[in-house]
């Protein structure tokens, strides 16, 4: 990733830490510190999420999905409507989020 990634900002804030991907059949699995979950879209029975979670990219979804109310809930940023967002990022990446300009770089 050569440029900066944009989608909607959904929720305020900064966050940098290592990309892991959002497993549905796994969803509760212990993730380390600083976090960002990348994910298609967060499932409404996920009710919270590891507390070393950072930051949520997602690729579908709007300011009102249950990704971005677990976010706000949270006070963690989340950018939601990142398109292709699995071409873009690999798990393990270092990158920094900036929630209210809806922006991912590589750090």
């Amino acid at each position: 990733m050569d440029k900066v990634i944009t989608g909607i900002p959904a929720s305020k804030g900064k966050a940098v830490g290592k990309i892991a991907f959002f497993n549905e059949e796994a969803p509760y699995r212990s993730f380390n510190e600083s976090t960002i979950l990348a994910a298609e879209y967060i499932p409404p029975n996920i009710a919270s999420l590891d507390p070393h979670i950072c930051g949520l990219l997602i690729e579908e979804s709007s300011i009102l999905c249950h990704a971005a109310c677990i976010a706000r809930e949270l006070h963690i940023p989340c950018i939601v409507g990142i398109n292709s967002i699995f071409d873009a990022l690999s798990e393990g990446a270092n990158v920094e989020i900036i929630g209210e300009a809806g922006e991912v770089r590589r750090v």
